[in-house]
């Protein structure tokens, strides 16, 4: 019968090894804390709690070793957020649910905040200025990322094109300050500030400025204390239905 051989390590013998990072050469092959393809070795990396690794847009990042060390910092890493951003389609706190506290949840900026009490109107210069909002819509990150858009609705002077502009806010602390100008012989410009009181409420001032003397035609700057609610609040006993209006067209002069 064939004998097999079993090769034993000799005592004080060291064979080749694995490739670790720590500047020594382990298989024995002339190069020091190499990959198998030649480069430097390197490995993935998380820096926060595990459960949330590579879940919604969480991504490992990946450390190369350097001077016998993988260092302590983990370069590309995607760690979650500290809120959703809502509309976005993303689990930004990589918690295995999209949007959540979004419409309705615990806190969200985004979508429709009524008016409480009468609308904000207003009308000159023969009408060509005709203001009737009863809600605002809220857009994070519209048109780009850290904007927000709020467009008033339903009648308003630069009509439902030109939106209000500002930096993202969130609630319910965040503080709002965005608008827009409309450029002419007489220029207009309108503004939203304040801050969210909670999930659902809203307390600013929206700002009408005209500026041209008599371009203005009776256009008077004046601001308008504003509250929003998240809520649609019960209609009022006898309360007619309020029509939408449509913009009077302006002369292109």
């Amino acid at each position: 019968m064939r004998e097999w051989l079993v090769r034993r390590s000799l005592p004080g013998e060291v064979i080749p090894g694995a490739e670790l990072c720590n500047s020594l050469d382990d298989d024995c092959n002339m190069a020091i804390d190499e990959a198998p393809d030649g480069g430097p070795l390197r490995r993935a990396c998380f820096t926060v709690a595990s459960a949330s690794r590579n879940v919604g847009r969480c991504r490992d990042g990946h450390q190369t070793c350097l001077s016998g060390s993988f260092g302590m910092t983990c370069p590309g890493e995607v760690t979650p957020a500290a809120s959703e951003t809502c509309g976005s389609g993303i689990d930004d706190n990589c918690n295995n649910q999209v949007d959540e506290a979004c419409d309705g949840g615990a806190c969200n900026t985004g979508g429709t905040w009524l008016v409480v009490g009468a609308p904000i109107s207003y009308s000159c210069a023969f009408g060509l200025v005709s203001i009737d909002i009863s809600e605002f819509n809220f857009a994070m990150n519209t048109p780009s990322a850290g904007t927000m858009s709020i467009l008033p609705q339903f009648t308003w002077s630069p009509g439902p094109t030109r939106q209000l502009r500002g930096p993202n806010g969130s609630c319910p602390s965040s503080a709002i300050d965005a608008g827009v100008t409309y450029a002419g012989g007489c220029t207009e410009r309108y503004q939203l500030t304040g801050s969210f009181a909670s999930a659902t409420t809203f307390s600013g001032v929206f700002t009408m400025t005209f500026i041209g003397g008599a371009s203005c035609f009776g256009c008077m700057s004046q601001p308008f204390p504003v509250q929003l609610s998240r809520e649609r609040p019960s209609p009022r006993p006898n309360e007619p239905v309020r029509c939408r209006l449509r913009r009077p067209r302006r002369n292109s002069g």
